[in-house]
């Protein structure tokens, strides 16, 4: 697990630490401190050996379109693109792991051809870039470095992977994230893997009729469906937000083991009176599957929900950071379970 992380020069960040991370983290703060940019640091950051993360952090926030000449402008601190991104961290263990993220000049790039050579082996050809290149440049906590690189030719983004071993698994939840195939499908996975039931267990908190989840094949696409028994089954769209949220909450962490799970805005369409049962089968699951699961959160409610869940729990092991804007500077006050409570019982702000 994480216990400290460090970011440089990325979105909002000039020189940003933030420590000690617990299992479970919430990250509060006001609009524009940079809460769902430090989930999207994490995010980068674990999966480091794909290039590919940086042009999908951009679209969820909806910006489709690349230009080859700045390529991933918007993740540099004040677009300066000219600065390095830097990660860092130190897990459980003590060991460090550092990325630096760059823009460079082209490079041609050597793929595989359909050709074979002269001695009867695969040949290879370059392909001339467009634009520049991004280079992730990292070092794991064995100490090995490695090197990630997209080139951006002329009619897509080629991307070449550092070899590495497997790393665990990271997964991202949006503020507005609808059911897509790969939730189906993780959802098949956990089916055949006989933890379907487990699943239907914790999305009862929300739907207390909930009877049963399948999988449904309409118009050639396969979405999910619940049974509350009035007679046929629903989409689960059908029954609202705070299903479809919980679902691919509980999905994340159980589809994650020995990973990380990041969610945006966790209280978006969970109503208050089941937000504590909620922390308490985030705490129960993450400890379970070993995941480390860090939120973003604007509501008050849910910080003493979650406070009061860990409490009553076998085992605290929460924490609340608040991010601060402090001139052109973030800084991160965190609360353990002594600070919050008191906090708390001040009536101090907190968010």
């Amino acid at each position: 697990m994480y216990v400290k992380f460090s970011v440089k020069n990325f979105r909002c960040f000039s020189n940003f630490i933030i420590e000690p991370f617990d299992r479970v983290n919430l990250i509060a703060g006001k609009n524009n401190v940079g809460k769902t940019a430090l989930l999207e640091a994490l995010w980068i950051h674990h999966g480091s050996p794909n290039p590919d993360l940086g042009f999908r952090i951009n679209r969820f926030r909806g910006i489709k379109e690349v230009n080859v000449e700045q390529p991933l402008l918007e993740l540099f601190h004040k677009l300066e693109i000219g600065a390095r991104i830097e990660l860092s961290s130190v897990n459980s263990n003590r060991e460090s792991r550092l990325d630096q993220i760059y823009v460079r000049e082209p490079s041609r790039m050597p793929l595989p051809s359909d050709k074979e050579s002269a001695e009867g082996k695969p040949s290879s050809v370059s392909f001339e870039p467009v634009g520049k290149d991004i280079v992730t440049d990292f070092t794991d906590e064995s100490g090995q470095s490695s090197r990630s690189v997209a080139y951006f030719l002329k009619d897509e983004v080629r991307l070449e992977r550092a070899p590495v071993a497997k790393r665990s698994t990271a997964r991202f939840l949006v503020a507005k994230r609808e059911i897509v195939a790969d939730d189906v499908e993780g959802f098949s996975d956990l089916e055949v893997a006989g933890q379907k039931n487990d699943v239907v267990d914790r999305v009862r908190l929300i739907e207390p009729r909930l009877k049963d989840l399948t999988v449904v094949v309409r118009g050639g696409s396969p979405t999910i469906w619940g049974d509350i028994g009035i007679g046929l089954p629903l989409p689960l769209q059908v029954m609202g937000d705070g299903i479809c949220r919980w679902l691919l909450l509980v999905q994340a962490i159980l589809r994650s083991s020995n990973g990380i799970v990041l969610i945006d805005e966790i209280e978006n369409g969970i109503h208050h009176s089941v937000m504590g049962e909620i922390w308490t089968n985030i705490g129960l699951l993450a400890r379970e599957y070993n995941v480390q699961v860090f939120a973003t959160t604007h509501s008050a409610e849910c910080v003493r929900y979650a406070h009061q869940a860990f409490l009553q729990s076998d085992q605290y092991d929460f924490r609340l950071h608040r991010l601060e804007q402090v001139g052109e500077t973030s800084k991160a006050v965190t609360y353990d379970k002594e600070t919050l409570g008191t906090a708390l019982e001040a009536g101090l702000e907190f968010r």
